[in-house]
């Protein structure tokens, strides 16, 4: 336990003796410790928390192209995907495609 307490007492009195090294070590703490943190808030919201959605495994874009109007995809209204989804019988989700029963 003295060699502890001894330890701590030079660890502050080299701080002391120099407060530019004490300046970095706790700027290099800070920048860890809040990318630790920025790093685990991301991971948690994008891999482990479920989508706050009932059923998200069942969630689908819907999208169209119009190559002729120079317009890679533009987005539809709810009343204009409904109407879609009433006329259409496949859709098309990550590269498979899933038939939609008739209404």
């Amino acid at each position: 336990m003295l060699t502890i307490l001894s330890s701590v007492r030079s660890l502050f009195r080299g701080f002391r003796s120099s407060p530019g090294f004490l300046v970095v070590v706790l700027f290099t703490l800070a920048v860890g410790i809040g990318a630790t943190a920025a790093i685990f808030t991301v991971v948690n919201a994008v891999l482990i928390r479920p989508l706050p959605y009932p059923e998200p495994e069942r969630l689908v874009e819907v999208w169209n192209r119009a190559p002729g109007m120079h317009l890679d995809q533009f987005e539809h209204s709810g009343a204009a995907i409904s109407s879609i989804a009433g006329t259409t019988t496949c859709w098309r989700t990550w590269g498979s495609t899933v038939k939609v029963p008739s209404p």
